[in-house]
């Protein structure tokens, strides 16, 4: 159960991730950029709910990270918080650069 939670909350916010990617990708102007600034701007509630998902998803690595110390937990709980850690580099240099 605890592996497919992560692997859920994991692939949604890859795909976020991937969507924003393309946008960027995709405009061609400052005027894009900024529209695009607009479009990925969050509303208060939508960064509420993205710092629940990713508290809880640092709380099931963590106790997933315990478990794989007793051999109770696969190794994929692991890496997909290190894959996770990689997007949200990603992320926070896209905000760096267009926010």
């Amino acid at each position: 159960m605890i592996s497919c939670e992560i692997a859920v909350e994991f692939e949604t916010m890859q795909q976020e991730l991937e969507e924003i990617k393309q946008m960027v990708r995709d405009a061609s102007t400052l005027e894009d950029l900024n529209h695009l600034h607009h479009k990925v701007g969050a509303s208060e509630q939508e960064i509420e709910a993205a710092e629940q998902r990713i508290s809880k998803l640092d709380r099931l690595v963590a106790w997933c990270a315990w478990e794989k110390f007793e051999s109770q937990c696969s190794l994929e709980e692991l890496q997909a918080r290190q894959e996770w850690t990689a997007i949200m580099n990603v992320q926070n240099e896209y905000e760096a650069k267009y926010c």
